[in-house]
Formats: C-alpha cells, structure tokens, sequence
C-alpha cells in the first residue's frame, strides 16, 4: 500500500560553488552555500567499501537500540532494491544523552556522536558521502551539525559529507512552547555576533538563524510527515465526550469515544508546543505544518503513520512503512 499522498520537489542540486542571500524568520541575509562536492571514489574500491552508507539519528529521548528494525529493514530494502552492498547504522545515542537537556544543557554530546558517527560511515563509502536518516529531532540535530558555524566550542562543517537528509517527523520550525516552559540553554564559545537572543538560548533556533530552509545545495533534503486521526484537541471534556447527542460518529462505542478524545488532547498538547494550535492535524507528535518548514526540501505526507510506538502503529520504523520512504534515499 502505497501512502505517499504529496510530493513537492523543490530543490535541485548543484556541484558549483556559488553563493546567494536568503532570509531566515528572524529577518536576517544569511549565506546559502553550495558547496563544491567532487564525485570521488575515497579510496574505496576495495571489496571492504559500500555503494550506499545510510546513518540513522535516533529522535528525542529515543535511544539507539529502538531503531534496530529499521536499520534491519533499510538495509535489507536497499540492497534488494539496487542490488547494492549496503552498510546501514544508527548513531549510538542513549536516553541519558538527551536527559541533560530537559534542564538547560546544549546537544553537543549528541551532535559529537553524529559526528563520529557521520566521518566513520563516509570512510567506507564509495564516494565519500552518505544518506542521513534524522528521526524527530535528530533531523534538525543534523542540520545543525550540518553547518560551519561553532556551536559549544565546535565547528562540525559536515555537509560534504551528506549527500541527502531525510527526516521523519521532525519540528523543523517548533515554537518550543512547552506546557512547563523550556529552560533557556547556557552555551558558550560560539560566535555570537548579531545572533539573536532567541538562538543563543535555544540550539533549533540557533540552527534555523544560520541555516534557514534546504541550506546546503549540495545536499538534498526531504521531510516525512505522518498524518493519522483525530486531529489534536484543545481540551479533554469527559461530560461532553459522554453525551451521545454530541458524539458525530455514530456507532462509537462509549469507551470509543473517551479513548478518541483523550488521543485528540495528547496529540493536541504536542501540537499546540509545536505551532501554538492543538487543532492541526500531524503524526501524533509534531504537526504537518512544522516539519513542512524548510524552504525548498522535498516534502512527504504519509497516511497513517505515526511519531513511534509511543503514539501508535505503524510508526516511521514499522517495515512495511520504510518502503513509502526508502525510495528518496
């Protein structure tokens, strides 16, 4: 079954080096860089090298081994597809990773890992770059490791290095409003000159200041995005979802109904941190409209498909479903 419903192909890529303004939501020209990306075989001829070397960056508080099935399915998928020696990994994040920013930390334990992570695959690829697979946020993480700007002391300048970025329900442009507020992060050793406020104190704000929309042009960018039922809730009212002269789904069972509009209000809190309205549709964690945020990527709608197990089945991961979105890498 196929559930790709919208597909806007908006990018082109290029190997020459040029550079042109572009405008980021806080009103500033930045630099949009096309990088010059030579086709090279890396020293990689050898029978120990793969034609196709896939990175998966694991989503927040999600650790490694919850994309074991994926990494199985992409690999198995890929080389039964092109006939391809496939090398398929996911960054080796744990839980404990992420804890540190629920109280104000930075990611740069995480955005070190993707960047070990990122140089070792392309060290056995034939050419030199990889296919990045960036679940919630380890999308945008990547986009930012992706850039040449220092972040906590570091300048990762990772891009030549990615031939596609594919991300898989992730808040490229969330507000961050969170139902018990956001700890304002406290980095330093970066180049903080007529940067903003906002992105000083918050690294996906950091990210979209200096790398606005599908930034790199030598890379490919494409962003899936669930669409499931209900849509988010504003409110969870037990009295009102009760009363069967309210209810519009005529059949639905009463414990049907508790259960839909407790969903509706769960899926609304995340949408409504994310874009500041609960009544969106999106993947039961980050609405459509949020990862549909960067200009000129490719963009993917996919019915049915939930943020993870968490929310619902099938998720990004479930095999079935990696074939809807395996075929842009």
């Amino acid at each position: 079954m196929d559930r790709c419903v919208k597909m806007c192909a908006t990018t082109t890529s290029t190997s020459f080096a040029y550079k042109a303004v572009k405008a980021n939501k806080f009103g500033t020209k930045v630099e949009r860089i096309a990088l010059k990306v030579k086709s090279t075989t890396n020293g990689n001829d050898d029978m120990g090298s793969h034609a196709r070397v896939i990175v998966i960056v694991p989503g927040f508080l999600a650790s490694a081994d919850a994309y074991a099935e994926m990494c199985s399915a992409l690999r198995l998928k890929l080389e039964k597809r092109g006939g391809l020696k496939v090398d398929a990994r996911v960054v080796p994040v744990t839980k404990v990773d992420w804890w540190p920013t629920l109280f104000g930390k930075d990611f740069s334990s995480i955005t070190d890992k993707i960047d070990a992570s990122i140089r070792e695959a392309s060290s056995v690829s034939r050419t030199g770059r990889v296919g990045v697979v960036g679940h919630s946020a380890g999308g945008w993480l990547v986009r930012l490791w992706m850039g040449e700007k220092r972040y906590c002391g570091r300048r990762y300048s990772g891009a030549h290095m990615v031939d596609t970025l594919l991300t898989l329900g992730t808040p490229h442009a969330s507000a961050e409003a969170y139902p018990f507020g956001r700890v304002v992060e406290k980095r330093e050793n970066e180049d903080n000159e007529g940067v903003p406020e906002e992105a000083r104190g918050s690294s996906l704000a950091f990210t979209n200041f200096h790398y606005p929309g599908a930034f790199f042009d030598s890379t490919r960018y494409v962003n899936v995005i669930g669409d499931v039922d209900p849509e988010g809730a504003d409110s969870f009212d037990l009295s009102d979802v009760l009363d069967a002269k309210k209810s519009s789904r005529g059949g639905e069972s009463v414990m049907d109904r508790v259960s839909r509009a407790y969903r509706a209000w769960i899926f609304g809190v995340s949408y409504a941190a994310n874009c500041r309205s609960a009544r969106v549709r999106g993947d039961g964690v980050t609405p459509i409209t949020t990862a549909h945020a960067l200009d000129g990527a490719e963009e993917i709608i996919l019915r049915g498909v939930y943020h993870g197990n968490a929310q619902g089945s099938p998720w990004y991961g479930s095999p079935e479903i990696v074939d809807d979105w395996i075929r842009f890498l």
